[in-house]
């Protein structure tokens, strides 16, 4: 009998039994080492099926335990329900709630289940060259880091920080996805980092280096304030790439900056979006155009609305709710347009746009450059 103990005992410490967890009515294997508390993976399914997930962003417990603030990126489609997976505990359902477009800030509320709350910590003592700690799983989303900052700059909105890391940990990857926590140096949540700058090894590339805006913790909980489940930027545009024509060539950007202008640019992409003119021919544009490339003239905006929109056209008939609206312009003597599809990327219509709204939009994305 003790033989067989033993046996057992040896094979458990060369062969370690990854935990099983059904907490969601399915069974799933994870490694993954245990971060702070009240901070948990948030996993999204692959495609619309929901056959497969992966590893999309950090998220921080709220409340009574049942609210989850994370970072989504809607550009492929809106998930509706994700799984939460908290190392050590288990795997779990949410559903999704509320949506800041603005950020990609997103409320989840668990499926039948609470979990312990996250430590919040006190933003007022955000100022420059206060030191943070930047916390995420790394890049196989299983081992949780810690790297040391330095804080920058704090927006005039203050809804925003921004921070630099130190020398010895620049070009390294803190984390596979987006979302990467900001703590005090006691492990207090300050802000979370949003999805328009989620690879720090690609920042720190090359000479455009680029300091990414933390989104304040107090905004992210202001999401768990709606009494309606509505937040004011829910159903409004998301910002994911553009290429503008400039003189001395062509400028490409993601998210860079936008944030801190999205009234005024989101206000122009929905004034845009809502009026098309009338149908004009898009045959020469690939019917996937999901990377902006030379070969497309001119200055593209893409912008992703994970709500859906509905528009009519000049005859009045309703579109379907589309996904996505790319806006083209400075085409030489070709006319100006939009193109939108019901599934991102994919076109499906164009439309003539009128040209002072255009004017105006490209100074509003020239602001976020500067």
């Amino acid at each position: 009998m003790k033989i067989f103990f033993l046996r057992i005992v040896l094979l458990l410490i060369l062969f370690p039994v990854t935990f099983t967890l059904n907490a969601c009515h399915q069974t799933a294997e994870y490694r993954i080492e245990k971060g702070d508390a009240g901070v948990v993976q948030v996993h999204l399914p692959v495609n619309i099926i929901g056959d497969n997930y992966i590893f999309e962003s950090v998220g921080i417990v709220l409340g009574d335990g049942s609210q989850i603030v994370t970072i989504i990126n809607y550009e492929s489609y809106n998930p509706g329900t994700v799984k939460v997976i908290a190392p050590q505990t288990g795997v779990f359902t949410a559903s999704i709630q509320t949506i800041d477009t603005r950020t990609g800030l997103t409320l989840l509320k668990l499926n039948d289940a609470t979990l312990p709350s996250a430590s919040i910590g006190d933003t007022s003592i955000i100022n420059k060259g206060k030191k943070v700690d930047i916390r995420a799983w790394d890049n196989d989303n299983s081992v949780f880091r810690t790297r040391r900052g330095i804080v920058v700059n704090v927006s005039s909105s203050n809804s925003t920080f921004a921070f630099d890391i130190s020398l010895d940990n620049r070009g390294i990857g803190w984390t596979g996805g987006q979302g990467a926590l900001v703590t005090d140096l006691e492990g207090n949540i300050l802000g979370i980092e949003g999805i328009y700058s989620y690879r720090i090894n690609e920042r720190f590339q090359g000479q455009g280096r680029y300091i990414p805006p933390i989104i304040k913790i107090e905004r992210a909980l202001e999401l768990t304030n709606c009494d309606d489940g509505r937040y004011m930027d829910s159903f409004g545009p998301m910002f994911f790439a553009y290429k503008l024509a400039q003189e001395t060539g062509y400028m490409y950007g993601d998210f860079n900056g936008l944030v801190f202008n999205y009234s005024a640019i989101a206000g122009l992409i929905d004034t845009i979006v809502s009026n098309p003119g009338k149908p004009v021919d898009f045959s020469d544009l690939p019917v996937d155009i999901g990377t902006i490339s030379p070969a497309i003239d001119g200055s593209v905006f893409i912008a992703v609305y994970p709500e859906g929109i509905n528009i009519h056209t000049l005859e009045g008939t309703m579109l379907p709710r589309i996904k996505w609206a790319g806006i083209q312009w400075k085409r030489d003597d070709k006319q100006q347009r939009m193109f939108v599809g019901t599934d991102t990327y994919q076109i499906t219509e164009c439309f003539e746009i009128e040209s002072q709204l255009i004017n105006e939009l490209e100074l509003e994305i020239l602001k976020t450059l500067k």
